[in-house]
């Protein structure tokens, strides 16, 4: 499935030693003016991030205990310290170290690529800085999928 096309635009974005790479699902679907916001964003990220997801927080917030997040001071960004608040890997930002520390964790395939990622975000030393943009600049199009399509 989606598992090694994850896995192989993670190995693209570690390669990429002097930028970041925009990694997406089919349905992601961008804000207005997404372009110039991004670039704002962008240019206010926290200094050390590996990765900066453009839509953030589960459904089921059962899931999801916002309070252990951080805010950060210009009020851009949250700090994602409870992997389960994610909504997966719709569309997400990576830089070379972050996609690099992705790799050194996301096999075995024994489980969904968004929880073996999540999994690994916190503050230590080899743990995954994790960033939410806020506001959002994307959410998942509610439109059928041709593998929905195919089912019936």
């Amino acid at each position: 499935g989606n598992y090694f096309s994850f896995y192989e635009a993670f190995k693209k974005a570690e390669k990429n030693k002097n930028g970041s790479t925009l990694i997406l699902e089919d349905d992601a679907e961008f804000s207005t003016s997404f372009k110039r916001k991004l670039l704002s964003l962008m240019a206010h990220a926290p200094d050390k991030w590996d990765v900066i997801y453009l839509n953030c927080f589960a459904s089921d917030l059962r899931l999801c205990d916002v309070r252990q997040n951080r805010v950060t001071e210009d009020r851009r960004f949250i700090q994602l310290l409870n992997g389960r608040c994610t909504t997966g890997n719709l569309a997400a930002i990576y830089n070379s170290k972050g996609a690099s520390r992705v790799l050194q964790n996301i096999l075995p395939a024994s489980y969904v690529s968004d929880n073996r990622v999540s999994d690994q975000f916190g503050t230590g030393p080899s743990d995954i800085k994790a960033y939410c943009a806020y506001p959002q600049l994307t959410e998942r199009a509610q439109i059928e999928s041709d593998i929905d399509a195919v089912g019936r």
